[in-house]
């Protein structure tokens, strides 16, 4: 599969996976100048010369009903007026993209000049509401420890890392209603980006063993956290545990080809590369205790305990 096919759908075979906001994903993969924007056509207004029979008729009838036609004609200017405001922000918009096109060296260089564009504020990003969370609130997994511990630890002796990345601590994420989400790692970008970096389990280990992250498990949350504009990263335990670097420089990669608009260029170490697990898999490792085979011995002994919680 493609690199644009693997960013555009959620149904990625292999970790790590990747998902990208359709907004970025639209400014890397943009291959041309800007088009010029369509103008709609305007609405008659009621009161337009008929020269047919009909016409007559329809006149008396809405002579008959004055009010009527009065809020009818309202209606139409607003429409009008919204219409011609749309199109004239959407000309203002294409004029500044035509404009940076002009200016550019080759296409990549214009991209670049979106994305800086695009991420300067004068876009809306949701991202929904990221509180505080409090300790009894947050339950976490052996591999987000020992993960979190590594990119604070390495993350002070990488300069790029230093620059471009703050590592949030214990935060939920509100993205409807009375719903609140718990990211494993939260990293923000020095653009006001948010990564939601996911260390995927086969199975949870806890009174109530039960298969987790298998095929399909994660798609409405990925899709949910992509509507609101953030990067999603997910890795497996066991990458985490036995390739901690590749999944640190799989970030960094990232990162980098973002804001270069050029995916062409992703580093992934393909020794570390592995498919996702299906249900039936996850059970059968469960029955096996797989996870014991990979996670240290002083980190084994640690009870995971799970709260309420959406994965």
């Amino acid at each position: 599969m493609q690199l644009k096919d693997m960013e555009m759908t959620n149904k990625q075979e292999y970790y790590p996976q990747y998902y990208i906001p359709q907004k970025l994903l639209d400014i890397i993969y943009c291959e041309s100048a800007p088009s010029l924007p369509l103008k709609e056509n305007h609405i008659e207004d009621i009161h337009y010369k008929d020269k047919c029979l009909l016409g007559i008729i329809k006149r008396i009838y809405r002579n008959l009903f004055h009010k009527s036609q009065i809020v009818k004609n309202h209606n139409t200017n607003e429409i009008n007026e919204h219409r011609k405001y749309r199109y004239e922000l959407q000309l203002k918009e294409y004029e500044t993209k035509q404009k940076l096109f002009l200016e550019s060296k080759n296409l990549q260089h214009y991209r670049q000049k979106l994305l800086t564009k695009e991420l300067s504020g004068d876009e809306d990003y949701s991202f929904g509401n990221i509180e505080q969370a409090t300790f009894k609130e947050v339950t976490k997994g052996v591999g987000e420890m020992y993960f979190r511990k590594y990119l604070i630890a390495h993350g002070r002796c990488d300069k790029y890392f230093e620059h471009n990345f703050t590592l949030l601590k214990n935060r939920k994420v509100s993205l409807e209603r009375r719903i609140y989400y718990y990211p494993d790692i939260i990293l923000k970008d020095k653009d006001g980006i948010y990564i939601d970096i996911e260390i995927d389990e086969p199975y949870s280990m806890n009174e109530n063993n039960a298969p987790i992250h298998y095929v399909g498990f994660d798609d409405a949350r990925n899709k949910k956290f992509l509507d609101n504009d953030w990067i999603v990263i997910r890795f497996s335990e066991k990458q985490i545990f036995e390739y901690t670097k590749q999944c640190y420089d799989f970030i960094i990669s990232l990162h980098k080809c973002i804001h270069r608009c050029d995916m062409s260029l992703l580093e992934i170490d393909k020794k570390f590369i592995c498919p996702i697990w299906s249900k039936e898999e996850s059970i059968a490792m469960m029955k096996e205790k797989y996870r014991q085979t990979y996670i240290p011995y002083r980190l084994n002994k640690l009870q995971i305990k799970r709260n309420k919680r959406i994965y």
